[in-house]
């Protein structure tokens, strides 16, 4: 939902831009919006009496099914606009996260002490949080969450099982659907009050032992801070 007519023209712009080229001159892109108001009316994911009222200080509940549903894909309004903006050839699109199988390899950190977990991809980020926190010797009786940049450049946080409006939980979401690639990293965040930061780092994955079996800490380096000052 847009919050007003040039947002709305901002986003078609940057489409446009994206599916044909960072050096792309759209010619009188802004007299094209004139002609668009009436296709936007009956487009996919745009509400013009939302619009509206909003623009006009006006609440509007939304009670129809469709308030619930994802928003529309990346270049969905294509077809519908695609007499005004010829130049709009292409959509970006992200290929569906494919589970990687192995042992994966992270260095945690907390500052300067780190610890160097592995972990098999089948586990679960749940699994993954409670080896962190017994690695660095903490009680693990507060809430917690992995930040997870995906692959289109959205942060998705990854939250304790007990936290209601989670939009995905720790265990829910296994180890080999992680988008990072070696190198990269991920935030683990701990008690959200004191805000312990946790630098989660992917150095390999190697091949799958067909074992499994528990995560387990291969190497340790520095002395873990107290959790409690008492």
């Amino acid at each position: 939902m847009f919050s007003d007519y040039e947002q709305a023209a901002e986003v078609l712009r940057r489409q446009v831009i994206d599916a044909t080229g960072p050096g792309t001159i759209l010619h009188d892109f802004d007299a094209r919006l004139d002609f668009v108001a009436d296709a936007l009316d009956t487009a996919p994911g745009f509400d013009a009496e939302s619009l509206e009222a909003e623009e006009e200080g006006r609440d509007v509940e939304d009670e129809s099914p469709e308030a619930e549903e994802e928003p529309p894909d990346f270049g969905l309004w294509q077809p519908l606009l695609q007499e005004f903006f010829p130049e709009w050839r292409n959509n970006l699109k992200f290929p569906e996260p494919e589970f990687r199988d192995g042992v994966y390899f992270f260095k945690v950190a907390l500052g300067g002490p780190w610890r160097r977990i592995a972990i098999s991809a089948g586990c679960d980020l749940e699994d993954l949080a409670q080896t962190i926190l017994r690695a660095f010797r903490f009680d693990g009786d507060h809430l917690h969450a992995f930040n997870v940049r995906e692959r289109d450049g959205c942060t998705v946080r990854v939250m304790h099982p007990y936290v209601d409006d989670a939009e995905v939980h720790t265990d829910e979401y296994s180890v080999g659907y992680l988008p990072l690639e070696e190198g990269q990293a991920m935030d683990f965040e701990y008690d959200f009050g004191a805000s312990w930061q946790f630098d989660v780092k992917l150095e390999k994955v190697e091949p799958p032992t067909g074992r499994g079996g528990k995560p387990r800490v291969v190497e340790s380096h520095g002395k873990a801070p107290k959790e409690y000052e008492y």
